[in-house]
């Protein structure tokens, strides 16, 4: 398909809006299908989107046929999108509580098509950091495990699989990795147009993962890493998805450990030129 340059994105914080950078960080991409965890101080916001390249469904099949497309791959996506729901409501209703139930403590946004940026999808977004510990367990930098630092330096990291790599069952004992069923469901979305096989054959899309977060602390082994806005985005970028991992590590000085040596450090020099102070004195004192 038809190359075409994105702008490394960055949602904003209206769901039903896309945005890019500012900074004139480019990646060149034929196709891509976009994930992203963005981890706030006060929120945290899942995004899912795929690109669409108009020009070249419009050049290869016409405008009818674009719109025969375009309608299958927002059906495809919104069965994505129930599935989310379908696993949200599950976890509400073997624990129902109120501040956390869908429409308050999690918001889910419609199938959303932007033509100006190319891009189709939708947004999970929790009220609160509790709201999404709620749903998913532990914060992504709520880790609290042993320090592989030192007494100054706090350092932990953890390996988990890329989202896209993760295997998801397709029935029949049979699992593909997530990124490879999503790849699918968009060659299903050509079912009923007349676009020719060499093109369809042709969609092989990168999968980007974006998992962005306020925090500086926060290492990754990111393909790209920029800073927008206060927010640290890093970006794992694949094609092949087989053992695809994503490592995440939490590095900072443990201020109070650095705070005790440095008064330790004033108070024994103290102590020390007290010593020394006393010792010229009788000296002194001896030789008078």
């Amino acid at each position: 398909m038809k190359k075409f340059v994105i702008f490394l994105l960055i949602f904003a914080i209206c769901p039903f809006v896309l945005v890019g950078c500012d900074q004139k960080n480019e990646i060149e991409l034929d196709d891509y299908i976009f994930l992203n965890l963005d981890y706030q101080s006060d929120k945290v916001s899942f995004h899912l989107y795929f690109s669409v390249d108009e020009s070249g469904l419009s050049y290869q099949g016409g405008e009818i046929e674009k719109q025969k497309f375009l309608k299958n791959l927002e059906k495809n996506i919104e069965t994505i999108r129930m599935e989310y729901l379908f696993s949200l409501a599950l976890i509400y209703i073997q624990n129902p509580i109120e501040e956390y139930k869908i429409n308050s403590g999690v918001l889910i946004s419609p199938v959303i098509y932007s033509r100006e940026k190319g891009l189709i999808g939708f947004d999970i977004n929790y009220t609160s950091h509790s709201a999404y510990r709620y749903y998913h367990g532990s914060s992504p930098s709520g880790d609290t495990s042993k320090n592989q630092g030192n007494i100054f330096l706090y350092k932990h990291s953890s390996t988990g699989r890329n989202p896209f790599s993760v295997s998801i069952s397709i029935g029949q004992g049979q699992t593909i990795p997530t990124g490879e069923r999503y790849k699918n469901m968009v060659i299903e979305s050509f079912s009923g147009t007349n676009y020719g096989q060499e093109y369809i054959a042709s969609y092989n899309p990168s999968f980007v993962y974006d998992y962005s977060c306020p925090y500086s602390y926060i290492k990754t082994d990111a393909d790209v890493k920029l800073k927008q806005n206060n927010t640290y985005h890093n970006y794992w970028i694949e094609n092949d998805l087989e053992g695809k991992t994503i490592t995440l590590t939490l590095q900072y000085l443990n201020l109070f450990t650095c705070q005790v040596f440095i008064l330790a450090t004033v108070l024994i020099g103290a102590f020390v030129a007290i010593i020394i102070c006393k010792i010229i004195k009788k000296k002194r004192s001896k030789k008078r």
